[in-house]
């Protein structure tokens, strides 16, 4: 029994190590530190270092005798750079918990982190190999993976934290499936996010884009299932298909310029997070009465299913309210339309239930297909004599309709182009040569 004993504590003792410090393969750990430096620094930060071939910086090659769980990658060692952390430098490290790198460096070799199985938070100056985004621009490089949708396996599932604190762009699929991250923190450098940068990535809860990206491309947050909260900032111009879609959880989109809000191309329904979330806010406050600004010409689809919405004001600058402006505004009740708009493009207002009267000046030409559908409340309308087309299905469902104003000739009516699907509103009836209040 004894002897027993004996054997199973001689086992222990060989295997203690690579519990609680690193394997390194390619010899990082015998890079000598010199022993002052060892003093200096004590053992929890006595990583080991080795000088670059061009004498004027230094690359991190191992853990060297540090035992710390908390591992700070200086700016400099020596009085020099430190430029560049080694293949397999912290190897197998289980017990470390959070890694911060400093901006100086430059490239991270490949499974520089790899094994790091108890890693909870990591700082970094730039995602992928090298800090101009040339080399494998996939998160997941520097735990060992070469491919971009590889990444889940090699990223240790106990990271929750990630701070990005350089790089000019977020690549296609460089976070993609990590579903067990928390909070990604993007840095003011980043100009753009590349296809599917955060698909999947099931446990983010928010998402702040700095002001420094201009566009963000398409499935871009796609299937992050429990985003509640997406901060825009104000140079984006350009959100790809489905950016958004999936996000079923969102609850809150927070912008600091409504202008900039109008001006951005949202490829589909599904790249507006306002799909899901509903509720708009400016500079933290909800938006509920809206007054679209002078500067902008054309209303796309920023405001889709805003159910925020409870009443809006058109600039006299806006000539085309475009497709799915208002889309499924449910709570808007009051809408003013300037006779600068020429034309209501197809699902402008459909499914605004709240509204009960709706007057289209003698300026618009065209009225879209399902422009007003399913406008369940509408009462009256009052359509301008310069209208020469009403789209199909544009009045369908409007089942309250029952009078509508036109402010031509019944000759004038008849020569309107009516499409299919409008019976509530050739079933109404229809009131000649009215002058709206006013004029």
């Amino acid at each position: 029994m004894k002897k027993a004993l004996l054997v199973f504590a001689l086992v222990l003792a060989l295997c203690l190590p690579c519990f609680v410090g690193c394997d390194n393969e390619d010899g990082g750990n015998e890079t000598s530190v010199p022993t002052d430096t060892q003093n200096e620094m004590g053992k929890e930060n006595a990583l080991a270092y080795s000088l670059n071939e061009s004498g004027d910086s230094y690359s991190v090659t191992g853990i060297g005798e540090c035992s710390a769980m908390d591992i700070v990658i200086p700016k400099q060692y020596n009085g020099l750079p430190v430029t560049r952390i080694g293949e397999k430098a912290f190897y197998n490290c289980r017990s470390l918990t959070s890694i911060e790198i400093g901006d100086s460096v430059e490239s991270i070799g490949e499974n520089a982190f790899s094994g790091c199985d108890s890693l909870e938070s990591i700082t970094i100056p730039f995602i992928g190999e090298t800090k101009d985004g040339t080399k494998h621009t996939n998160f997941g490089y520097i735990f060992g993976s070469v491919l971009q949708d590889m990444d889940y396996i090699f990223v240790p599932e106990s990271l929750r934290t990630i701070v990005i604190t350089g790089g000019e762009s977020i690549d296609k699929n460089a976070f993609s499936s990590l579903r067990f991250i928390e909070s990604i923190i993007i840095p003011d450098t980043v100009t753009s996010i590349g296809f599917g940068a955060f698909w999947g990535c099931q446990s983010l809860t928010s998402i702040v884009i700095p002001d420094s990206v201009t566009g963000i491309d398409a499935s871009a947050f796609r299937r992050c299932t429990n985003l509640r909260s997406v901060t825009i900032g104000n140079s984006v111009t350009s959100i790809g298909d489905s950016a958004f879609e999936f996000c079923d959880k969102l609850t809150s989109v927070h912008i600091s310029d409504i202008e900039k809000w109008c001006n951005i191309s949202f490829a589909t329904y599904y790249s507006n997070p306002l799909h899901y979330a509903k509720n708009l806010f400016l500079n933290g406050e909800l938006i509920t009465e809206l007054v679209v600004p002078e500067s902008v010409t054309i209303i796309d689809d920023a405001f889709t299913h805003c159910t925020s919405l409870t009443s809006v004001v058109i600039s006299e600058r806006v000539t085309i309210i475009g497709f799915g402006a208002f889309t499924g505004c449910t709570n808007l009740a009051s809408v003013v339309i300037p006779d600068s708009v020429t034309d209501i493009e197809s699902e402008a207002f459909n499914d605004c239930t709240s509204l009960t009267s709706i007057e289209i000046p003698d300026s618009v030409t065209s009225i879209g297909n399902h422009a007003f559908s399913d406008c369940t409340s509408l009462t009256s309308v009052v359509i301008g004599d310069s209208v020469t087309s009403i789209g199909g299905y544009a009045f369908n469902n409007c089942t309250s309709l029952k009078t509508v104003y036109f402010t031509g000739s019944e000759d004038q009516w008849a020569e309107i182009s009516i499409g299919s699907g409008n019976s509530p509103l050739t079933d109404a009836t229809i009131v000649y040569n009215y002058v709206p209040e006013g004029e």
